[in-house]
């Protein structure tokens, strides 16, 4: 069993350091988040969930990818973190980085909102192309994060025993 294992995270290893490359079949999968009354407290998925998509005839654009990302999930328990107005004004790959810049959303996201935005954009993109991270830019506000900054869970701490 553990040889099996080994096997396996030696694969995905490989996979993962392969380059920055987009996924060469035509599933994706989008990263979007709960609405907030359904949050689930304690769970890896409680926030953010995914949402696999299939995009066919357009592999390789990533323009294409971030676009049809902002249009929203087509699962109707999930939401974009993102409001209905934003729009993309630019993307650009730049060897293992990616840069998005997007409209002016600072009068209608909260600091927090944009961050989980960005989380669920980063996860999409580092996901689809192999990068290593995801600025997004939208007026004066820029983030840059990567895949493995984002926590999903974050553990309890443990409560300390007294002895007696």
């Amino acid at each position: 069993m553990n040889r099996i294992l080994a096997c396996f995270l030696a694969a995905a290893m490989l996979f993962t350091f392969s380059g920055c490359k987009t996924q060469d079949s035509g599933d994706v999968t989008f990263y979007y988040s709960r609405s907030p009354e359904q949050y689930q407290y304690y769970a890896g998925d409680g926030v953010i969930r995914t949402e696999v998509r299939t995009l066919s005839g357009h592999r390789q654009d990533l323009q294409y990818l971030v676009g049809l990302y902002l249009a929203g999930p087509l699962d109707e328990s999930l939401v974009s973190p993102f409001p209905k107005s934003v729009r993309l004004l630019s993307v650009e790959q730049n060897g293992s980085d990616i840069r998005i810049e997007l409209t002016d959303q600072t009068r209608i996201m909260s600091d927090s909102e944009f961050s989980l935005a960005c989380a669920c954009l980063t996860m999409t993109c580092t996901r689809f192309t192999g990068c290593d991270s995801v600025t997004v830019i939208s007026a004066d506000r820029t983030l840059t994060m990567n895949a493995d900054s984002i926590l999903f869970l974050d553990p309890l701490p443990q409560q300390e025993t007294t002895g007696g």
